[in-house]
């Protein structure tokens, strides 16, 4: 998550862990889980902030979590929102995209490679991000072992200029498309707004 956060452009994320409260109850299993998160992301100095637990209204309302006293640098500001589990994770997603009109994408991270995850009832600009999240996830440099070159300049990049996903009727993400270009080459076009990246995966 913390890698995914920074090539989308936020250099170092404030993550919520999420529960039903702001204080630590051995009666609410996920402010235990949250607490324990919390202290294992600062043993391990990741490059990011983590607190919790923390309640839903104080992660992202500033005024929340001041009226409730709680000081911190994730609280009201969090860019990432780490659920308890399936059921909370789903059920939040859902509420903003029928709700709110946001569009989500659905890809698992921190495995070998990314897995686009969908809904059956998604629609295609939700599908398309979720491909261009899967694009922007990988780790190209390890294992595609290929390179990232502007056909139009043919200028060789050592890594994914992360793009902007935006799922707007405007969209930026237009296509991927996999296919042959050259016999013993197998490639990826992705375009992204006016940015065009190919990939080479050769022999």
């Amino acid at each position: 998550v913390v890698d995914f956060s920074k090539r989308i452009g936020i250099k170092r994320p404030k993550v919520s862990v999420l529960s039903a409260t702001e204080e630590v109850l051995e009666s609410v299993p996920s402010s235990m889980d949250a607490k324990e998160i919390t202290k294992l992301a600062k043993e391990e100095n990741i490059n990011a902030d983590v607190f919790g637990p923390l309640a839903f209204d104080n992660s992202i309302s500033k005024k929340s979590a001041a009226i409730k006293g709680i000081k911190n640098t994730v609280a009201g500001e969090a860019d990432v929102l780490l659920v308890p589990g399936v059921e909370t994770g789903n059920a939040l997603v859902k509420m903003m995209i029928y709700f709110m009109g946001a569009c989500a994408a659905g890809v698992v991270i921190g495995g070998k490679v990314p897995v686009v995850i969908t809904s059956r009832s998604d629609d295609a600009p939700t599908r398309l991000a979720s491909m261009a999240a899967a694009v922007v996830a990988l780790d190209w440099n390890n294992i595609l072992k290929g390179y990232i070159s502007d056909p139009k300049y043919n200028k060789i990049y050592p890594s994914v200029v992360s793009p902007k996903i935006n799922c707007d009727k405007d969209n930026d993400v237009k296509v991927a498309i996999v296919g042959r270009v050259k016999k013993s080459e197998l490639s990826l076009v992705v375009f992204f707004g006016q940015s065009t990246y190919y990939i080479s995966m050769g022999d």
